[in-house]
């Protein structure tokens, strides 16, 4: 894998790690998150509850985002730690 592109996943994942621990961001999340359950158990109609369920779905495929984006950059962190041991190694042994 690129160097730069690893690089780049790195930066992200911190990013997003930062929006994760945000706690206006945390608090905005789990504002909606509960404004979508009340208003789910309010809906008279099957097409209300199915509207708000998809709200609700994209809230939580947002999270999930952001957590994969902060799991790929570990991933990419420990391929850069690879990288750079091998790269020793080449160094030292030729």
């Amino acid at each position: 894998m690129d160097d730069v592109k690893l690089r780049g996943d790195v930066r992200d994942a911190q990013s997003a790690h930062t929006l994760l621990e945000n706690e206006t961001l945390k608090d905005a999340l789990a504002y909606l998150e509960q404004a979508y359950i009340d208003v789910w158990r309010a809906a008279k109609t099957p097409q209300a509850r199915d509207e708000v369920w998809y709200n609700l779905r994209g809230l939580q495929r947002f999270q999930e985002h952001l957590n994969t984006v902060v799991a790929n950059g570990r991933l990419a962190d420990a391929q850069i730690a690879e990288l750079v041991r091998m790269q020793k190694r080449e160094k030292r042994y030729g």
